[in-house]
């Protein structure tokens, strides 16, 4: 009679440990993340200004809380003349020329909210309701 080595015994376990959790089928998954109210979007006012030095020129229109402030900027342009260029990086965007001016040298355009730029990720921020958006030149930091 041979003794059995401890690698065989150990093999012997881990081949009816894996086995057993094999053919073992009942698993109960908890899906423990809450789910996400969806709600309607609901319809905003919201409204943008133009500033130059010389003139402001003021835009209104209506949206819903879904929409980003580049869909205002680009209803504004399709629906009431509101002329703009933008360049889109990894990054974010940048607006180039508005009405086809350049920003003055040292200056760019942005667009504020609360003096909060916005430009860069204008793509992805949601308007607000009753917000008064800017559109003026800044100096580049």
């Amino acid at each position: 009679m041979s003794i059995l080595s401890p690698f065989a015994v150990l093999m012997l376990v881990a081949i009816l440990f894996v086995r057993q959790v094999l053919i073992n089928d009942s698993y109960v998954v908890k899906d423990e993340s809450k789910e996400e109210s969806v709600r309607e979007p609901k319809d905003i006012k919201v409204r943008l200004v133009y500033e130059r030095v010389t003139k402001s020129i003021e835009y209104s229109a209506e949206f819903t809380d879904r929409d980003t402030v580049e869909d205002l900027l680009k209803r504004l342009r399709d629906d009431n003349g509101f002329y703009y260029e933008k360049n889109m990086y990894s990054d974010g965007l940048t607006i180039s020329d508005v009405f086809g001016e350049q920003a003055q040298p040292g200056y760019v355009w942005a667009v504020l909210l609360a003096d909060k730029n916005l430009t860069r990720t204008m793509a992805d921020d949601h308007l607000v309701a009753n917000a008064v958006y800017v559109v003026k030149q800044i100096p580049n930091r």
